[in-house]
């Protein structure tokens, strides 16, 4: 019982993590972004470099997303058999 109370909730904690990730990449404002990268910090940097090919990180968190959702998915059924 332990193991499918423990799969169910990391495979939601991840799905919540990488819907939370998503959202950032998506809905911070690129005047936002340019200001941070233009004041020195870190964070600007990397947000420039995530959007300027917001392809790449959005298919990767996408596709940890659904191997967590299927690795969850499997396990909570095994331990429910």
């Amino acid at each position: 019982m332990i193991e499918l109370v423990v799969a169910v909730g990391l495979a939601v904690s991840i799905s919540a993590m990488c819907s939370l990730f998503e959202a950032v990449l998506y809905s911070v404002p690129v005047g936002y972004i340019e200001a941070l990268a233009e004041s020195g910090r870190t964070s600007g940097r990397i947000l420039k470099a995530l959007r300027g090919r917001v392809d790449r990180p959005i298919a990767a968190i996408l596709s940890l997303n659904t191997i967590a959702n299927t690795a969850g998915a499997a396990i909570a059924g095994a331990a429910a058999v």
